[in-house]
């Protein structure tokens, strides 16, 4: 029994069409937007922001950090309602293009940069807050968003570690976990390009010490210092950073 796993297409909707098998499930793991590309960027700000403001709320986010970014975001963008109701505009019809090249048979989680109502409803019911499918006697265990974490803006995908650890430890014992979020291991959460720590849950290793399901898929790092890790029987894999990788990662879920 094949599934199909990718986290953080960042709009790369064409690339991601043409890498899956369409008879195959899909779980998309969060990050499905395009808000900027830190090399290029380009990307939804670009429609709403000048390249100056967004290069300006890169360059606070690194010198600065996450409070400076987000102070001046907020003075340009976040307390703006003009500006997010064009961003809500754009946003959805990116979505619909994702929509539109997603197999039939697909679970769709959000990510922190995802807008999870507009994301909502664009796949209907592909999309999944916290849920679980079984499939086959294999339950497949999904949670979308990201607690707290050290670079945070504070976007709609967004949520408070109480608040992710209530939704995830809503599903109970599956034989496989597929978030968006990783865990909090050395290593794990370690971006080798950005060269910081993008942060994990806590939350979510203590939900694998108490469940132990057998797999545990993420994204969230694009760069992972470790792709791979385990906490006592459950194997922890990264399949995340398809925007830059355009990889899919393909999994009989019998043989786990």
């Amino acid at each position: 029994m094949k599934w199909q796993f990718v986290a953080d297409v960042h709009g790369a909707n064409k690339k991601l069409k043409a890498a899956v098998d369409p008879n195959l499930p899909l779980a998309l793991l969060g990050d499905n937007l395009n808000l900027v590309d830190f090399k290029t960027l380009s990307g939804i700000a670009t429609r709403v922001l000048s390249k100056t403001d967004i290069a300006k709320i890169l360059l606070n986010l690194g010198k600065g950090g996450p409070q400076k970014a987000l102070e001046f975001a907020n003075k340009i963008f976040f307390h703006q309602p003009e500006k997010i109701a064009k961003a809500k505009i754009e946003i959805a019809k990116d979505y619909r293009i994702l929509a539109e090249s997603l197999p039939a048979n697909c679970h769709v989680l959000h990510g922190n940069v995802d807008w999870p109502e507009l994301l909502s409803d664009a796949m209907g019911d592909r999309y999944i807050e916290a849920g679980v499918k079984e499939v086959n006697g294999i339950k497949i265990g999904f949670v979308s968003g990201t607690g707290a974490y050290p670079y945070s803006m504070n976007l709609p995908g967004e949520t408070s570690d109480e608040e992710y650890r209530k939704r995830l430890f809503s599903i109970g014992c599956v034989d496989v976990l597929c978030t968006h979020f990783p865990a909090q291991l050395n290593g794990l959460s370690w971006d080798v390009v950005a060269k910081r720590d993008e942060g994990g849950g806590q939350m979510i290793t203590d939900y694998i010490e108490e469940y132990q399901p057998k797999l545990h898929l993420f994204g969230h790092i694009h760069n992972p210092k470790m792709a791979e890790s385990t906490i006592g029987q459950t194997k922890l894999k990264n399949v995340g950073g398809f925007r830059y990788h355009g990889k899919v990662y393909q999994i009989d879920l019998e043989d786990i």
